[in-house]
Order: C-alpha cells, then structure tokens, then sequence
C-alpha cells in the first residue's frame, strides 16, 4: 500500500494487486462478539515528534485522520524473566530507559552506555531513520554489518540478565538473539526509545487511511486475485504480471512485496542465475506464533496501561524455545483494549508438517486436532503464569502458524517473514532485473515501520532515492 501511493503520488498508473477479498488482512485486524482485534498492529515506534514513521505518514498524507495514543513513558512494556523473578518496566525515552537500567543493574554503566551509543550510531548512519542523511554513491547493500546482536552483548558484559533485558525485543522480529543482527536489532529497538504508540481503532484505523488515500490517487485495486507469474520479453526484460485468472497486466516495473522465496516460482529459469534462485527458495523464516484472543471480564491493573512479555529463563542463549518445548515459550500479552479485549501470543517452536500444508481455507482432521491441543496447551500456560488475567478471560478465537500461512502469505506461518539473522542471505530490495524491485517485511527490517521503509528504498530505486528522501526530510 505505502509503495502504491508512493509511486501513485508522483502520477504514475498504479495496479495494486491482493490476494485476499480486503486489502491488508492482517494489519486490519477481525471482529468477534462485537468487539475487534487486532492481529498485525499492536504498538509501534517512531511516531514521535520527527520520528521516522511519523515522517514517512505525513508524506503519504495518511497521518491526519490517525489518533495517536500514547504508552506510558515509565514503563511500556513490563518484562518477566521466570527463572528469576526479576520484572522490569521498560521507559520509552533515552535518557530514562538508561536510568532504569542503571538503577536495575549497578555496576554496568559503560556497557550500558556502549549500547545507547551503538543504537545511536545506527540511527545517525541510515538514511531511512534520519534522513538529514544523504545516501552514499556506492550501490545500497545490507549485508556489510553481520555482527550478531548476542556477540556485541558479550563484549560488553558478563551479565545475563542484563543481556536478556537489552535483547528481549527480539522477540518483536522473531530471531533469537544469537542470531540477531544487531543492526536490525538498532532499528527495532531504537525506535522505541524515542516514543511508542498505539493508534486509536489499530490496525483497521491505519488500513482505512490508506484505503481512502489509495483511492484518492485513483489506484487500481485488484483484489481476490492472485500474482500468478512475472511475464518478460524476448529481449528478458520486465513486461508484465500475470494473475490467477489468467488476465494480464503489462509493466515494465514491479514492486514484488510476495514472499522473496515465491519469487523463482514466478520467474521463468533463465531471469535469474541458479545460485540466486537456490539462495532465495532457501530463506529461513522467523518463528511462527500462536494467537488467542479473548475479553477480560476484569482487567487487571498492568494491562490498563501496558503489554507484558514474560520469558521463561533471564539466559539470552535460551530465551527461545528447542523444537517440541511450547512450555518454554516467550509469551506476549498486549494491553487490554477499552471493552477488556486482549491479544496473547506465544512462540511456536514446532514445524508445521507437511501433511497439514492444504489449500487455504481447508484443513485436515489431523490438524484440527493439533490445533486443538495447542489450544489447551496456552490456555494451560497462561492460567499456570498469569492466574490475575486466566480468572477473567472470557476466549473467543485462536489463530494458528497456517492462519497466518493463509492470511498474510506467510510461508509455513513465519510472522515477520523471512530472518533478518546472522549467515542468512540478506534480501536485497534491487534484483538483476530492472524495474523488478522487492519489498515487505524480509526486506530491511519487519514490522510496520519496516515495510514502510521497505517500500521507499524500493520506490527509491525507481524514481530515485535523494528525491524521495528530500521529499520525506521536508515533511516535519
């Protein structure tokens, strides 16, 4: 969406091409029993003042109509660590967030201030983030920093539980944080230091603004319809898109925001060199999740103002569970909306197996069962770890690793798309192909605020990146 107005705006005719019956079906959330929920906006960052989201929305003229609504500046999230006991309520703003952790872990003050210094410098050096940047000459590559966000961690202190609290949000991109890169890392996490929102009516909010600026620019939706192949001439060159119902689209350029790894499948054999077409069939994708939703009858007082990540050790090696092992699980708990209604999610270590891969929409009887024991399994953790919220919780719907398979394109369910990790190959937004660009969530960073940035290096690429980045810079 954001790279169909980005490209829209600047008159150009734009095809915009979904799957699904709606546009964005998971960032826009469902309804149950009258109440709405959301699946694929909770909170973000970088939408304080001069934040980089809230300059990207004021460019797409999507940001007045948006109500913002603020977390709670002592403490957005609440982090649990079980092994230990140890909570910690982590502030949004710099010079707080060190002063918690100074005060939690005497002792630490240059590690402390080594790792605000790193995040800094991460934000200072991307044109993305801060766009007072200008772009270097040489091509745009992602793969030069591989530098794992756990080994920086280790260089800076022996203590865990520190390390556990520092890389807790990884949890937020699906990685854990031996892997990690901690570039990623300092985009994700960097961008709640700044300040961290919500968006009154969530994810449907944030789609209808788009869908009414969409339409604005005369946009072509063509929804219900699946990208089937990527269509090129004699001479290989980009020429058009054909759908699921055999119509045809003729272009000369594509911004690809499927799953990277479908694109060879889309492609005819001689577009791309073996090596590239094996290393993106290949992508290892994040951990899936998870989801049950439900009404509080009673809510209790931590999730009034804020979200609770509970981890199972303070150990940053086992932060995240071994295949089978859903009892050592991260939990995610999202704060609880105006009527009691609230999202819990949990990491997923287990493979979705083969035989359950059906058509979307269909199921077989092994996994209803499996779906089933999940099922019981959450609700049986969550009564054993947060009795105050299982007394109350009135369930309503579960979703699984294939709900998000067959909602979001999501291969095998990965929730944030392909790994943003240590020895992936990263996923560059340019191909070898001109005009064929790729963008989404496997691209740059995952999240709302790194497609939306996915999308404006894509678009870049085509109508150039110190246009679109003076553009973005004067929006303030």
């Amino acid at each position: 969406m954001t790279s169909a107005l980005i490209l829209a705006r600047r008159g150009m005719r734009v095809a915009l091409v979904e799957r699904d019956h709606r546009l964005a079906p998971v960032l826009r959330g469902f309804r149950r029993n009258g109440l709405r929920f959301d699946t694929g906006l909770h909170y973000t960052g970088g939408l304080g003042p001069n934040g980089p989201l809230l300059r990207y929305f004021l460019h797409l003229g999507i940001l007045p109509g948006l109500e913002l609504k603020p977390y709670p500046e002592d403490g957005f999230d609440e982090l649990r660590f079980r092994d230990t006991g140890l909570a910690f309520l982590q502030p949004f703003g710099r010079e707080r967030f060190e002063e918690a952790l100074n005060r939690s872990f005497p002792g630490n003050g240059d590690a402390i201030k080594a790792y605000f210094q790193e995040l800094d410098r991460e934000w200072a050096d991307s044109p993305y983030l801060n766009p007072e940047r200008s772009f270097p000459d040489e091509p745009l590559s992602l793969a030069h920093d591989e530098r794992s966000l756990l080994g920086f961690l280790d260089r800076l202190t022996r203590d865990d539980a520190l390390k556990a609290v520092l890389s807790a949000h990884s949890i937020l991109y699906g990685v854990p944080p031996e892997r990690a890169l901690l570039r990623v890392h300092a985009q994700v996490a960097g961008s709640y230091l700044h300040a961290v929102h919500g968006i009154s009516g969530g994810g449907l909010a944030l789609t209808r603004r788009y869908e009414e600026r969409i339409a604005e620019h005369d946009v072509a939706l063509f929804l219900g319809r699946q990208a089937r192949r990527l269509c090129f001439d004699s001479a290989g060159n980009l020429a058009g898109l054909r759908l699921d119902n055999g119509e045809e689209l003729y272009t000369a350029r594509c911004v690809f925001t499927a799953p990277p790894a479908s694109l060879p499948g889309m492609t005819p054999e001689t577009v791309f060199r073996p090596g590239y077409r094996k290393r993106m069939r290949g992508l290892r994708n994040c951990h899936s999740s998870a989801m049950l939703f439900g009404r509080l009858r009673r809510t209790p007082d931590a999730l009034r103002r804020r979200n609770i990540l509970e981890f199972p050790t303070s150990d940053p090696r086992t932060m995240y569970p071994a295949p089978g092992r859903l009892d050592d699980s991260p939990v995610f708990l999202g704060r609880a909306g105006e009527q009691g209604e609230m999202t819990a999610m949990i990491c997923v270590p287990e493979e979705v197996r083969e035989e359950w891969l059906t058509e979307s929409g269909r199921r077989t009887k092994e996994y209803s069962h499996y779906k089933e024991g999940l099922r019981t399994r959450f609700l049986d953790i969550l009564v054993r770890r947060f009795p105050e919220v299982a007394e109350t919780l009135e369930p309503m719907d579960f979703a699984t690793p294939l709900t998000f398979r067959d909602f979001g394109c999501l291969p095998r369910g990965g929730i944030y798309g392909a790994e943003h990790a240590a020895g992936q190959y990263p996923v560059l937004p340019m191909t070898k192909v001109e005009g064929l660009v790729l963008a989404g969530q496997s691209v740059i960073a995952p999240g709302v605020l790194g497609a939306v940035i996915s999308a404006y290096v894509a678009c870049g690429i085509l109508v150039g990146r110190e246009t679109l980045r003076k553009e973005v810079l004067a929006c303030s």
